[in-house]
């Protein structure tokens, strides 16, 4: 498995009840994957930037190295939501990954809480996703998601679920 998140940075995050949550996420999903996979966390939010992307094997006993690179980036609390530049850098990784490891099984979530403020943008390079055949799924949550510009930008894409988290 390739897991590829796409994470929403913005200054929007910037709150008690969404950043800090991010951050206590990252361990349990490193924990539910299997020491084979590969993952790749991209942030996004005036540009886009990968944090990570490595054998989660070799991510083990750096969790807090890993949340540590996360909180020094330069990308973090920006005052724009660009998608595009998360999935610009995700497709990239998606790239890179299938030039060292090919057969695997490739899945990328998006997730952010706000409105976007490239929807064109990240539908035109969104569509890349769907040229890959990556499968793609996004989740929503906070009053301010744009939950139709979203599923705009994953049309045709394989999967293209979205959820919306109420709570």
């Amino acid at each position: 498995l390739h897991l590829c998140m796409i994470l929403d940075v913005s200054g929007s995050m910037d709150a008690p009840d969404k950043y800090p949550l991010l951050l206590e996420a990252i361990p349990n999903l490193v924990g539910a994957l299997s020491d084979d996979d590969h993952l790749t966390i991209v942030l996004f939010s005036t540009g886009g930037e990968v944090a990570v992307s490595d054998q989660v094997l070799n991510m083990r006993n750096g969790i807090d190295a890993l949340k540590a690179r996360i909180g020094a980036s330069g990308v973090l609390f920006g005052n724009r939501t660009m998608l595009s530049t998360g999935i610009a850098q995700a497709i990239t990784a998606i790239k890179e990954h299938r030039r060292r490891s090919s057969g695997a099984f490739e899945r990328a979530y998006m997730l952010t809480d706000g409105q976007l403020h490239d929807p064109e943008e990240s539908k035109r390079i969104g569509a890349q996703l769907r040229t890959l055949e990556v499968e793609t799924h996004s989740y929503g949550f906070g009053k301010d998601f744009a939950s139709d510009t979203m599923r705009a930008i994953l049309n045709g894409i394989p999967g293209g679920s979205l959820k919306t988290i109420l709570n």
